[in-house]
């Protein structure tokens, strides 16, 4: 990484989960964190819409990013009930500067 590169993060969040509270929250934990950074927050369904879209930073993440953290967890089960299992991952690229907005 050089000296005019940032870090782009996308958080992959379950469908329902507010975005910029979540983006907050990330934010927030990453704050002493010495290098340069967006944070984009996008629920599972905002990637099957539009993960392939020309133009949307989700593409370039899905292509070219590398998946930092995944997690998927059962919630609560109970016997003969199916819960949902939510997920979690985060995806990072690195970009140069000389590059306006956003570029997953």
């Amino acid at each position: 990484m050089g000296p005019d590169s940032d870090l782009d993060v996308l958080v992959v969040m379950p469908d329902g989960v507010h975005r910029r509270d979540t983006a907050t929250v990330v934010y927030r934990s990453l704050r002493r964190f010495p290098y340069p950074k967006d944070i984009v927050v996008a629920t599972e369904g905002d990637l099957i819409l539009y993960g392939d879209a020309i133009g949307l930073v989700y593409r370039r993440a899905l292509k070219e990013g590398k998946v930092l953290y995944h997690a998927a967890w059962a919630g609560l089960r109970r016997p003969g009930v199916q819960s949902p299992a939510p997920r979690l991952s985060v995806i990072l690229t690195v970009r140069s500067s000389g590059v306006n907005g956003l570029q997953m």
